[in-house]
């Protein structure tokens, strides 16, 4: 019962603490709350777009790891994201595990994130100078785990803990090491 309360209690919090602001909002419209201010308007969606459209498509990726099966219709329209964001600069950290529910496990790391369900991608731009580190979304029953974290007793195998105890510490050590090379001091 109190895991229910828990659940009403912060569930209201999340709704007065949104304000009214967005009630207004149109759709050609991006709101923004910067810490500590009021939610106001930010850019039309068009200029919103072209600053975040590598943020999208790198989550994009990470959400459609191939090796899940999940069906990609590439059109014109809706290009393949890697060929996408590799054609425009962007640059894949192949040395991080891309892990999907169907990949061939090749280190303990692989394995954690597999069991979990977390699929993450990290890209980068030296020319935006910007690093992307983007996750496949939840999207199933099995995630529901780590969906309810809040509420349920924490396990090793929910994906917010392997992120934080495994995943972060082998990005780290990639971007370190990255940063050393000779071409990576704009990290």
């Amino acid at each position: 019962m109190l895991n229910f309360l828990r659940m009403i209690l912060s569930s209201a919090v999340a709704f007065f603490a949104s304000g009214c602001s967005s009630l207004k909002q149109t759709s050609d419209e991006v709101y923004l709350r910067n810490s500590g201010d009021v939610l106001k308007p930010w850019k039309s969606s068009v200029e919103a777009s072209e600053q975040h459209w590598p943020f999208a498509w790198a989550s994009y990726s990470a959400y459609l790891h191939e090796a899940d099966g999940k069906a990609l219709i590439v059109t014109e329209e809706c290009p393949e994201p890697h060929g996408l964001l590799e054609s425009r600069g962007w640059e894949l950290w192949e040395e991080l595990p891309r892990v999907g529910r169907k990949s061939q496990v090749n280190s303990e790391l692989e394995r954690r994130l597999q069991n979990a369900h977390l699929r993450a991608e990290v890209w980068s731009n030296p020319a935006a100078n910007t690093v992307i580190v983007a996750f496949g979304g939840t999207a199933s029953l099995r995630d529901f785990r780590s969906n309810a974290r809040w509420l349920l007793p924490s396990t090793e195998k929910d994906a917010y803990r392997i992120l934080t105890n495994a995943y972060v510490p082998a990005f780290a050590a990639s971007y370190e090491a990255r940063a050393r090379e000779e071409n990576g001091s704009w990290l």
